[in-house]
């Protein structure tokens, strides 16, 4: 997923999120991509970012700072002429899409270890000679639960897996969280200098031009 953000650059840094995307979307589908999905974060036309969710080429080439070099109508003649947009690349997440057959927020019977055992603690004669408490591990986590709170084993097992369950949410929830956050302060972070790329409009539509120009 390449994602391109203007941070918290003027309107004229966020128009050129747009183009750019344009630019970089046909860029990629060259380089044999499928561009999966595009997500825009704004106004269509003047965007704060843009994601491109694609499959297959090469796009380390575009990650950094990209630049802009035009004079802007809303300025003055000797006014700013550089407008600077962050491209980062990411895998995406699965926790963003995830499918019916694979929820990271369900646990799946192979995935979780099962062990009965006697419940412990006052009860009576059925504590003490069933083995109607549970044991469960969810083995690709390593989250445990006993559940010994009900009479039967059938009853404990439901109550465990529901815990578990619980907690890969709660899990996924904090990663999903953590994501987000990451994303925000890297939509933020846009870099004024040291571009990778710098585009010229010609013909109306953007060029890249030379490092140097």
């Amino acid at each position: 997923m390449l994602t391109l953000s203007s941070g918290l650059g003027p309107i004229e840094a966020r128009g050129f999120v747009a183009e750019l995307a344009d630019a970089l979307e046909q860029a990629l589908r060259r380089e044999g991509a499928r561009v999966l999905a595009r997500r825009v974060s704004g106004v269509a036309a003047a965007p704060r970012s843009i994601d491109l969710v694609f499959d297959g080429g090469d796009a380390t080439r575009w990650v950094g700072t990209h630049a802009l070099v035009e004079r802007s109508e809303r300025r003055a003649p000797r006014g700013r002429k550089r407008w600077f947009v962050g491209v980062s690349l990411a895998a995406e997440r699965a926790e963003a899409t995830p499918s019916a057959s694979s929820n990271p927020e369900r646990a799946a019977p192979g995935d979780v270890e099962i062990r009965f055992c006697r419940a412990r603690g006052p009860g009576g004669q059925h504590v003490n000679r069933t083995e109607s408490a549970v044991r469960a591990r969810h083995l690709p986590t390593g989250i445990a639960v006993r559940v010994e709170d009900e009479r039967s084993r059938g009853q404990n097992l439901a109550v465990a897996l529901r815990r578990i369950e619980e907690q890969l949410a709660a899990r996924s929830a904090a990663r999903l969280a953590a994501a987000r956050d990451e994303r925000r302060n890297a939509c933020l972070a846009v870099e004024r200098g040291r571009p990778v790329a710098i585009w010229r409009r010609a013909e109306g539509r953007l060029v890249e031009a030379s490092p140097g120009a």
